[in-house]
């Protein structure tokens, strides 16, 4: 085959590996993570038990180079208020809850699954025999889960000499700092 200058492609190389030619099938340096948006902060009173029926009313697709990377861009992506696997109504609920919501199969279940994890209540194999998730995936929860207890103890190392007004650089929602609250309380300023 020829591209639009007379060369074949298999005398042109390859710009990534630099080794091979363009001819060769591209190395997969990415991980493509499709996850489902399922409606039911809209749909309240709907069952989120997840079976055969389809539920979902769309997806996000996020690409990273680790499946871990993609994941967490898919969950930002997914518009469902999270920004990483830290789900603060599932934080408020016992361990036994914990378990049986891994046990359920619904929309939140990822989110129960991290949190097992997160708090040591459940080890991978106990999780697999529940439900059958392949353990390749437990694995990487659990990979995420150990991310964030080390930028944990190096945000807590790094901010530890700062004064309690650094803290607040990224504030809850619904919480505003009094940089942020100056800031959001202007009037928008008039157009020429």
């Amino acid at each position: 085959m020829f591209t639009a200058n007379e060369v074949c492609r298999d005398e042109i190389s390859n710009a990534v590996t630099g080794k091979t030619k363009a001819c060769f099938e591209p190395t997969l340096d990415y991980c493509v993570v499709k996850f489902p948006r399922w409606p039911f902060d809209k749909f309240v009173y709907a069952d989120n038990t997840l079976g055969t029926q389809m539920k979902a009313t769309g997806e996000v697709m996020a690409i990273d180079n680790t499946f871990e990377g993609a994941l967490m861009k898919a969950v930002r992506g997914c518009e469902i208020k999270l920004d990483s696997m830290i789900a603060p109504r599932i934080q408020k609920q016992s361990d036994a809850e914990i378990k049986k919501g891994v046990a359920r199969t619904d929309d939140q279940r990822l989110f129960h699954i991290c949190e097992a994890l997160r708090r040591g209540i459940m080890t991978i194999d106990e999780i697999h025999e529940i439900t059958t998730m392949d353990v390749f995936f437990l694995h990487k929860f659990q990979n995420i889960i150990d991310m964030e207890k080390e930028l944990a103890s190096q945000v807590a190392a790094a901010t530890a000499h700062l004064p309690n007004r650094w803290y607040t650089f990224q504030p809850e929602p619904g919480q505003r700092t009094q940089a942020t609250a100056s800031r959001f309380d202007q009037k928008p300023r008039r157009s020429c």
